[in-house]
């Protein structure tokens, strides 16, 4: 894993490494309950088994274990973050700086709170959560341009290249992909959104509403059983199916 890492970067997932041998697209059941909070937080990513966070708090970007892990700071460079995309493994993130226009790069892990520049990135100014390589080349959902369309992307050795049409998704960042790439999670004024496709080789189905309100930043993870999201108090809350 580490070498394909090397060339590229990233994934961001709700199924465990070599579980679930024919993965099937997530279902539409509401996440309706009382929601858990984490941490206070601007952005922030999980790893897919939930023990990893990266986060932006007041211009600084911190990396926690969780459950009980203290939270540290580590070092993405000299410009304020604006978003975060941590691979399952939480070895690599995609991360983009919040300039005029944003700037998309990749990191790689080189130890604990320690990361390198080296990682790849595809052309745009965000990117969301990308699938596992459980499941083939890594695939990963990149809005282009502010307020353009989302290009979807697949790894191609150590390059990142285009496929299928651009899709019109509302919100300002970019939606995230489920491990298999079966299913993307974003989120726009009116609540939080998922759509799904039984192949990677075919588009995605229509999006439906899956948390009505205001949140933002959505994460599918646990088999889509838990939603992760920023709520307008600026903490990351968990929603359970």
């Amino acid at each position: 894993m580490r070498s394909s890492l090397a060339l590229l970067v990233l994934a961001g997932c709700d199924v465990v490494a070599g579980v679930d041998a024919e993965p099937r697209p997530c279902g539409d059941d509401m996440f309706d309950g009382d929601p858990v909070t984490i941490t206070a937080a601007n952005a922030f990513s999980l790893s897919w088994d939930r023990d990893v966070l990266v986060y932006v708090l007041d211009a600084l970007v911190y990396e926690q274990r969780l459950p009980d892990g203290e939270p540290k700071v580590i070092d993405l460079g000299i410009y304020p973050i604006d978003q975060l995309a941590l691979a399952p493994e939480a070895d690599a993130l995609f991360y983009s700086s919040a300039l005029e226009p944003p700037e998309l790069a990749a990191a790689l892990r080189v130890a604990p709170t320690q990361w390198t520049f080296d990682g790849a990135a595809p052309a745009g100014t965000y990117a969301g959560t990308p699938s596992s390589p459980e499941f083939g080349p890594r695939r990963v959902l990149v809005r282009q341009v502010l307020g353009g369309p989302i290009q979807e992307f697949v790894q191609d050795g150590n390059a990142w290249v285009p496929v299928g049409s651009p899709l019109a998704i509302a919100g300002d960042h970019a939606p995230s992909l489920t491990a298999s790439g079966l299913d993307l999670v974003f989120a726009d004024a009116t609540g939080v959104y998922s759509a799904h496709r039984g192949s990677v080789e075919v588009p995605f189905g229509e999006p439906q509403l899956i948390l009505a309100g205001e949140h933002a930043r959505p994460q599918l993870l646990d088999r889509c059983h838990e939603l992760y999201v920023i709520d307008p108090d600026q903490v990351i809350n968990r929603y359970d199916r």
